[in-house]
């Protein structure tokens, strides 16, 4: 008898992907959610000391929470967030919205 020859599976490994590319957030202190789709480890880079990501680094895909402390200045505060697997990076544009200051 024949034994049929085993197929190699389809890799069901995802592509490297981040759910949303791009954020805008209101003045106040936030929070965001978002998904980091990836085959292996990967690591977030350039995150500003008004900003907490948790987990900043994983081993395949996870939710991730971005969290935000209040703009207390009037000027719009600006964040790229790197997210890099298997030497490909992808970039997270984060802004938020300053105070808006009382006409006088």
């Amino acid at each position: 008898a024949l034994t049929p020859k085993l197929r190699r599976p389809e890799s069901t490994a995802p592509d490297f992907a981040v759910s949303t590319g791009a954020w805008s957030f209101g003045q106040t202190e936030g929070m965001q959610r978002m998904i980091i789709s990836a085959p292996d480890a990967w690591t977030i880079t350039g995150i500003p000391e008004w900003m907490f990501v948790t987990p900043a680094e994983a081993d395949a895909t996870r939710e991730i929470t971005i969290r935000y402390t209040d703009n207390e200045t009037s000027a719009l505060r600006t964040a790229t967030l790197s997210v890099t697997c298997n030497g490909e990076t992808l970039t997270i544009s984060i802004e938020q919205q300053g105070k808006t200051l009382p006409d006088l």
